[in-house]
């Protein structure tokens, strides 16, 4: 019995991985959340600035991986929550 609940435990983990990466895809490719925060008067340094603060000028995995590890110490906030903040 042991065997069989380690043996599942060791199947869902890819699992969890798979519906994370395809989840934080959908969410990363819809939208422009740098503009929907700026508004309509901005100009591209300040544009510029907020995506380098939210580190969204990262590759897509690299992202990911801050987000995932992020969600790992407790922190579900989004990172647009708490700009500059969130990769701590």
């Amino acid at each position: 019995m042991f065997a069989f609940i380690i043996s599942r435990i060791l199947q869902a983990v890819p699992v969890m991985l798979a519906v994370a990466l395809i989840s934080f895809a959908m969410f990363a490719y819809v939208g422009d959340p740098i503009s929907i925060m700026l508004g309509q008067d901005f100009t591209e340094a300040q544009r510029q600035a907020l995506v380098a603060d939210l580190g969204l000028d990262q590759p897509f995995f690299v992202q990911f991986a801050n987000s995932s590890a992020m969600r790992c110490r407790g922190n579900s906030a989004c990172p647009t929550a708490c700009p500059g903040r969130w990769r701590n």
